[in-house]
């Protein structure tokens, strides 16, 4: 990613996904679910999404300002999903398990993350 990329990636697209979810999340109830009150797909999915944005690994050299955008007060509503979904055994596991690892750094040397060097381009 180049900074303006970025840049426009935070101010843009993640500002409006973050507050379509938020809005959505809250006509739940603000329970920590998508939809009723067990873990659904869209939990899931939300909480990788999360996981990913939140990854020390992307935020060395990219995404140092994602804990501005995505934190417990700023956004209670997907904080909550990411929680409720990392409280199941199978996720944390998978969390610090040797493939999620490698797949995490096959994703910072696809986007060349790690090394910073997109933003020079």
């Amino acid at each position: 990613f180049r900074i303006q990329d970025r840049d426009e990636f935070f101010s843009g697209k993640l500002a409006v996904w973050i507050r379509t979810h938020e809005a959505e999340l809250k006509k739940n109830g603000s329970n920590g679910h998508y939809v009723g009150d067990s873990v659904t797909l869209a939990d899931i999915k939300t909480a990788v999404a999360l996981d990913s944005l939140l990854n020390e690994q992307y935020q060395l050299k990219q995404f140092e300002g994602i804990h501005k955008l995505i934190n417990a007060e700023a956004t209670p509503n997907l904080w909550k999903v990411r929680e409720t979904v990392r409280d199941k055994k199978s996720y944390a596991h998978w969390l610090v398990s040797d493939k999620y690892k490698e797949i995490s750094a096959e994703t910072t040397a696809f986007f060349d993350w790690e090394y910073g060097t997109k933003d020079q381009e």
